[in-house]
């Protein structure tokens, strides 16, 4: 129940971190990586399972491989691997499809039941996911008023009520922490604790309009994102209204109006950010296989490339950036001890924080500062830390504020934070830096450090400072 005022996630739900916990706390990193690489195997599965409950286990192999060579450029063994919660996501999101075609085949509403249970574990697990369990209420809404069944609005709130079941022990947790039960969201509804209404606004609008096509820098407006995502939403909504008329296939239907319900939310609220898609795409594509894989000829034709796909698959990735997959094997699998392959690190990253842990003393807050000028880069920066870290992220945090250069050295002063964890070089610029605080918040560490900072440390482009002379600055003096 730890408030961690400036590591925003770890505020919201964490059913998955929390299992990571378990292993970390028995074992190291190497058994959270195995933990987290099974969950992906899981959840790749499900994927497979759905394509042999719509047809064929090649169908779900196809779809797999779609799926896993779409990912190929958003490194997908990383998703696997680095103990992210997306394939989570994945595989209660696609389980609860499977329940659903389940329910509609045998008419048994236990299988409703197990949908909405697997609705609302995805909720605990990522926010992203609290509108799969409303998606799945309308579809079935919609299938039962189309059936002419019985007690249809008893059945939907209790499927609502069920979604919230896995949800409710993390929404009293955010409520005892921040005083918010759907923290970080409705601020302006819920007094937050150390999270305004205008930064919650921020943080939505980051998510919404500048977490994606960051390839096109700033020369794709404000405006410009807007309209993009407006007419994707009308253009989804659109093909779903269509379906309910022109799909005959009650599954196939079913199906695809549960995508088009559940990717209109996750558009409204991250944009086109494709790692948060993941949870639909296998889904997807195992729906658009079925209406192609019709016939034996097609079935053939899949036996035939659905290998060809694979071995393009290992031969790209492995071209790619053969060396790091051996040695991250190697890791995730134990063959290489944790402190092997954080040793080599060339950056410097590790090495300035085996300093921190080695020599700064214990229990010391460290300030970690904006080398990433970008969404909870700095957060997940500090993994490697051994003392508590209070961090910049100027989207994910007001603990520190950074509207002001007064209001940032006096919520230092307050912390009683000493030493700092810092960079040199700004490596990802914020293309969203209207936002005061995001765009102070690099020129603010760079001037923190120079001004008041004495270095203790530095390897590569990474830095340690001790603070020195904060209580003889003339902030302090007036208060």
């Amino acid at each position: 129940l730890q408030y961690l005022p400036t590591m925003t996630n770890t505020n919201a739900p964490m059913g998955v971190e929390m299992l990571y916990t378990i292993p970390l706390g028995i074992w190291s990193d190497t058994s959270a990586r195995l933990l987290a690489l099974a969950i992906g195997i899981f959840a790749l599965s499900s994927v497979i399972a759905l394509g042999r409950i719509r047809q064929s286990v090649w169908l779900g192999l196809a779809a797999v491989t779609l799926l896993v060579f779409g990912f190929l450029k958003f490194n997908l063994f990383q998703l696997l691997t680095d103990a992210y919660v997306d394939f989570a996501v994945t595989l209660e999101v696609t389980c609860a499809a499977i329940a659903i075609l389940y329910f509609l085949r045998s008419s048994d509403r236990r299988w409703a039941v197990v949908a909405a249970l697997f609705a609302g574990f995805a909720a605990s697990f990522k926010p992203t996911a609290l509108f799969l369990g409303i998606s799945i209420a309308i579809v079935l809404l919609m299938e039962l008023v189309r059936m002419r069944s019985s007690n249809i609005p008893k059945l939907i709130v209790s499927l609502l009520i069920i979604c919230l079941l896995p949800l409710l022990p993390w929404m009293f947790r955010t409520w005892y922490l921040t005083g918010n039960p759907i923290y970080p969201m409705l601020a302006n509804v819920f007094p937050t604790r150390d999270w305004s209404a205008e930064q919650g606004v921020a943080f939505t609008n980051f998510f919404k309009y500048y977490n994606w096509g960051t390839f096109m820098g700033s020369g794709m407006s404000l405006h410009h994102r807007v309209v993009i995502l407006n007419v994707l939403r009308g253009v989804i909504a659109l093909s779903a209204i269509a379906a309910l008329r022109k799909i005959t296939n009650i599954e196939n239907r079913v199906l695809y109006v549960l995508i088009c319900l559940f990717g209109i939310s996750l558009m409204s609220n991250t944009g086109l950010y494709i790692r948060y898609y993941l949870p639909i795409q296998g889904i997807a594509y195992v729906l658009a296989l079925s209406l192609l894989m019709r016939n034996r000829f097609s079935v053939k034709i899949a036996q035939i490339t659905i290998p060809i796909l694979i071995l393009v698959i290992v031969w790209v990735g492995m071209k790619s950036d053969r060396g790091n997959y051996m040695e991250k094997t190697k890791f995730i699998t134990g063959i290489n001890s944790r402190e092997k392959q954080l040793s080599s690190d060339t950056s410097g990253f590790y090495q300035t924080w085996k300093y921190v842990n080695e020599k700064v003393e214990p229990d010391a807050p460290i300030l970690v500062t904006a080398f990433f000028q970008s969404m909870a880069m700095n957060a997940g920066g500090t993994f490697l830390s051994d003392h508590p870290c209070y961090t910049t992220d100027a989207y994910l945090q007001t603990c520190i504020r950074m509207d002001t250069w007064e209001n940032y050295i006096k919520d230092i002063q307050r912390l009683k934070l000493e030493y700092v964890f810092s960079s040199s070089i700004l490596r990802y610029e914020n293309h969203s830096a209207s936002y005061a605080p995001a765009a102070n918040e690099y020129p603010f560490s760079r001037r923190l450090v120079k001004e008041y900072g004495n270095l203790l440390f530095r390897a590569g482009e990474f830095e340690v400072y001790k603070l020195d002379g904060l209580n003889d600055s003339l902030y302090f003096k007036q208060r």
